[in-house]
């Protein structure tokens, strides 16, 4: 279609945005020490699933610049269908 976009498919675990600091630091803590777990590991291997673990933050700057990216793809699509 002439669009210079590649995208994959993402999953993350989302919580509202009034969720206290405290437990927004022990899921992030909790999830990346369950994601070291030998036995979550092998799963993920067998399963062939590519894994990058990042903060609240980082997620929050990542989505940011997915957005940044797709918006203009979006923008033009509405404008060819009018």
């Amino acid at each position: 279609q002439g669009y210079n976009i590649s995208m994959g498919t993402e999953e993350a675990l989302l919580v509202p945005s009034a969720t206290a600091p405290a437990i927004i630091k022990y899921l992030e803590e909790t999830i990346r020490e369950i994601i070291k777990e030998a036995t979550f590991q092998d799963k993920v291997k067998q399963m062939n699933i590519p894994l990058r673990y990042r903060t609240a933050a980082e997620s929050e700057a990542h989505i940011d610049a997915i957005e940044k990216q797709v918006k203009p793809l979006i923008e033009a699509v509405r404008k060819s269908q009018k």
